[in-house]
């Protein structure tokens, strides 16, 4: 039988040994973050749109450079894939955070890595997207946990994702968290 968890993770030596991209966080508005988005022909998404106008999001940044790591789940340690909450708890466990959710706008203008897809997908994880992990401003299945980029046809996306507490992301999904 199938563990549900690895110990010979990718991150049992210790994050040191897993390479980071460093994000320079900007501060802005709204308005100057769809401005910005807008010139850079990036798209959001009514999910995105969603989390951006929340009263519970914050545009405030509480460091100027994030260290982001990006790995599958099962990479994590997960190969039977894992929900949000478990991917969260691990993520703890290993003396990383989730990533601020307003760290999303800055990858996403300075990430372009990602591989550009035609698959439109409807209740996983879009071949090629990196979901940021983050942790969710409010627990209701139909309001958005966080954001995925990703590039559809060449074009940039920022977008948003509802999930339930069940919903397990695949081994194979990619997704990012912070150093501490």
């Amino acid at each position: 039988m199938k563990r549900k968890y690895r110990e010979e993770s990718k991150i049992k030596m210790g994050l040191e040994h897993v390479t980071s991209i460093p994000v320079k966080m900007i501060e802005q508005d709204y308005e100057a973050w769809t401005l910005k988005f807008e010139k850079s022909k990036i798209l959001l998404s009514e999910y995105a749109l969603q989390l951006l106008t929340s009263p519970r999001f914050s545009y405030k940044i509480e460091k100027k450079v994030e260290e982001v790591v990006v790995l599958s789940v099962a990479e994590l340690g997960f190969l039977e894939g894992a929900t949000l909450f478990e991917i969260l708890e691990k993520i703890g466990e290993i003396g990383a955070k989730p990533c601020p959710l307003n760290l999303a706008l800055s990858l996403r203008l300075r990430f372009d890595e990602e591989r550009s897809e035609t698959e439109i997908t409807t209740g996983k994880a879009p071949t090629g997207s990196i979901t940021l992990i983050s942790k969710p401003l409010n627990l209701e299945d139909t309001f958005p946990k966080g954001f995925y980029i990703r590039k559809i046809e060449g074009v940039k996306w920022l977008r948003g994702y509802c999930c339930d507490a069940v919903y397990k992301f695949n081994p194979s999904d990619r997704i990012a968290f912070c150093k501490v």
